[in-house]
Order: structure tokens, then sequence, then C-alpha cells
């Protein structure tokens, strides 16, 4: 398969790796071999005040991992301290990917990129992952239980 970029990225918190998460890291690895993953620090999605708790970050990068290994992909795993990270300064970067959700960060990131001098990233949007109930599958959704984990 021909990729499109030669690097691409993508970020959030991954808290209870679900369907939505793999969706996000397919389309990533289909648009390019070589990917950069931002993860929330701790301390960072603390700062998020997410409406449930949040898995360790060594947890959540070891599934993340352990997902990418299947894909076949060149990746590194980056630890986010703000909503950014390497996106708005790595001049190898080409794309992003996000979900409708995280589509005003990737927009954020591309006015600083122009700012900065560097190529606007190409923004790809992900559409969510529906459960069998019809809702969205999100971290949040799975610690109310009203969708099951995948």
């Amino acid at each position: 398969m021909r990729c499109l970029f030669k690097k691409v990225c993508l970020g959030g918190t991954f808290s209870i790796f679900h369907k939505g998460h793999k969706k996000l890291l397919l389309k990533a690895s289909q648009l390019s071999r070589r990917l950069i993953v931002g993860v929330t620090s701790d301390e960072y999605a603390k700062s998020l005040r997410k409406c449930h708790p949040v898995e360790a970050f060594e947890k959540r990068v070891e599934k993340i991992k352990k997902f990418l290994e299947t894909l076949q992909v060149s990746f590194k795993i980056v630890k986010l301290h703000d909503p950014y990270g390497p996106a708005v300064y790595d001049e190898e970067l080409e794309a992003i990917v996000v979900s409708s959700e995280t589509l005003p960060t990737a927009l954020k990131i591309n006015q600083v990129r122009r700012k900065k001098g560097l190529r606007p990233l190409t923004i790809y949007v992900v559409e969510w992952v529906l459960a069998e109930n019809g809702l969205r599958y999100s971290s949040t959704a799975i610690w109310r239980g009203l969708v099951a984990t995948s």
C-alpha cells in the first residue's frame, strides 16, 4: 500500500483504549508508515478535568504500543503536557488525524504553525465509531456504563 505522507501525527488521552482510538490509529497508519502519537501526561489529563478517572500514562501507552505493533508501522509516542506537542514545531509532519471533537485543536495547531513559518498540516477527521445502542465510543461513555468496552 502506498502512503500519502512521510510523517503523520495524532494525540489524545487514550484512556480505556476502545474502537474509536483504534480507528484513529488505523487511519493514521494508512496515511503514513511513520507516526508520532501524543499521549497526555497524567498531570495534563488531570488538568483537563475529565468527568471520569483516567488510567495511568504507562498503562495507556502500553495499550497503544500493542495495537500499533499489529499495524507494522514505525511510531514514536510522546508525552503531551499541552494540547499541541510536536505538532506545532516538527517540520517533518505533513498531516494530523483527529476526531470531530478535536478538530478545533488541529485548526489552532495550523495557526501556530503558520505563525512559525511552517507548512500547515493536512487534517483528516475520523468519524466516531458507534456502539450497538447508537452512542459513540468514548472513555466517558464506557466509564458511565453507557457503552461496553471493545
